[in-house]
């Protein structure tokens, strides 16, 4: 159990800001110990309860930075495109970046694509990729074999966080 996130909850839950190391301190002690997201949860329901402030923003990006695996592609950056939606619509329509990011594999360009599950609409990429049987690498992982991805498929598929 990830104790040491518990006083940083509580104080979310009592309305109380936190300072970017705290936040930042939490959230990689949350990403090493809650294996079943139960006080992940909870943290990030604290914060969006009050919303979050500058300060805890920077706290999450920062966490995420000291999580990142540097990526070196085979390919030229210059050559390759990101492209990633954010979800998040009313209407549930499919998942339109991915479906856009293999028009434009076909097409020829390089392809990086950020995966995660769905969340907010029926599909995300991770979910789509699941469906097709491709491995979508964890951050952390091999990056080696991302990153030799390109040269043989032109694209890219990769769970965040990973920063190029």
């Amino acid at each position: 159990m990830p104790n040491k996130a518990l006083s940083s909850i509580r104080k979310l839950a009592n309305g109380e800001n936190l300072s970017t190391s705290e936040t930042r301190r939490t959230l990689n002690t949350l990403m090493d110990e809650d294996g079943e997201y139960f006080f992940t949860t909870a943290f990030s329901m604290g914060l969006m309860a009050k919303t979050p402030t500058v300060d805890e923003l920077k706290g999450f990006v920062l966490s995420f930075k000291d999580r990142s695996v540097p990526l070196r592609p085979s390919v030229d950056t210059d050559e390759l495109i990101d492209i990633s939606g954010t979800g998040g619509d009313d209407i549930k329509t499919p998942n339109v970046g991915t479906t856009a990011s293999f028009v434009m594999a076909a097409g020829g360009l390089c392809v990086g694509k950020q995966s995660t599950r769905g969340y907010t609409g029926a599909t995300g990429s991770r979910d789509m990729f699941t469906v097709l049987g491709v491995d979508v690498p964890m951050s952390g992982g091999d990056p080696q074999s991302v990153e030799r991805g390109p040269s043989r498929k032109r694209y890219l598929s990769f769970l965040l966080p990973i920063i190029f």
